[in-house]
């Protein structure tokens, strides 16, 4: 099946890379570390969660900001996320304010 696979893509001038099965995936860890960077914004005082939001859509073109994705997918969801990749990197290091919102 993977062999059908790389010989379409082939065929389509696209080279397949494979990502090695981690946690966290892709998307979601990318999210994730939005999320957290929106959070520790908010605790530096960078602005509130309603602009940081509307300057992620606007900015990015995303269909939310990390805030209302925050809520969207659970807060304890992306902390148990970010936990277990700060075990493997510092750089996922939960914001202490997202911690106070989940454990509130």
């Amino acid at each position: 099946m993977l062999n059908q696979l790389e010989e379409a893509f082939l065929k389509l001038n696209r080279q397949p890379e494979w990502v090695k099965d981690q946690i966290g995936f892709i998307a979601p860890r990318v999210l994730c570390s939005i999320i957290n960077e929106a959070y520790l914004a908010l605790s530096e005082g960078v602005s509130d969660k309603n602009q940081i939001d509307l300057a992620m859509q606007l900015g990015t073109n995303y269909p939310m900001g990390p805030f209302a994705w925050a809520e969207k997918i659970g807060k304890a969801h992306v902390l148990h996320l970010l936990e277990k990749l700060s075990a493997e990197s510092p750089r996922y290091k939960p914001a202490s304010l997202l911690k106070e919102e989940v454990y509130a």
